[in-house]
């Protein structure tokens, strides 16, 4: 169960990488046979886009749906680029370690709220957050295609982030981070990534 085989992987892929390439490689790869997703009206975009929930919660309403597969839940509503993005870092959540898991989108929000707090360190779950939106951002982004975006700009050429956001179908906000100096050390890390420590994350 190899987030580099996956990392790997995408690095080969026309873009916009598609959501139909991209789980059953990632199901492949976890050993999974199957995730259902579940578009949830309750949520709220602003604070919590997206949840995943493994088959060991049993229990779960929407485990029980998805007839006990492992089950991502998106807000309903969200625009195209947002849905396929939130959908793909929640399926970076197949490359944690059982630890890093959450039982519920409750526990999540908890862990989510403690962020806030300057006297609590920040658990593996949270850890795992960060991770993920690394796993999602660099996979849907190949290198070569990242360079490329950076060396058009060095060049001068009026290269937007809606340009970028467009080609890649992920959130405007998140483009910037492409542009990090930090990108590759960022990413060097997540892929040596083996659970309870990361990389700094981003909101859901």
């Amino acid at each position: 169960m190899s987030y580099r085989d996956f990392y790997t992987f995408c690095q080969g892929q026309n873009l916009p990488i598609s959501r139909k390439v991209v789980q059953p490689k990632v199901c492949e790869l976890a050993g999974v046979p199957e995730v259902k997703v579940f578009l949830d009206g309750d949520l709220a975009q602003a604070s919590l886009r997206g949840y995943f929930l493994s088959a060991d919660n049993s229990d779960h309403p929407f485990v029980k749906m998805a007839g006990g597969c492992p089950v991502i839940v998106i807000a309903r509503g969200q625009n195209r680029c947002w849905t396929r993005f939130v959908w793909v870092k929640e399926l970076m959540h197949l490359f944690d370690t059982k630890l890093e898991y959450v039982s519920s989108k409750e526990e999540l929000e908890r862990q989510l709220a403690g962020l806030m707090s300057p006297t609590l360190d920040r658990s593996p779950q949270l850890y795992s957050e960060g991770i993920c939106f690394w796993r999602a951002l660099a996979a849907l982004c190949p290198e070569e295609t990242r360079q490329s975006y950076i060396h058009r700009r060095d060049r001068g050429e009026d290269l937007t982030d809606l340009q970028v956001a467009t080609e890649l179908r992920i959130p405007q906000q998140y483009v910037y981070r492409l542009f990090d100096p930090n990108f590759k050390d960022v990413v060097t890390r997540v892929l040596g990534h083996n659970g309870g420590t990361g990389a700094d994350g981003a909101e859901e």
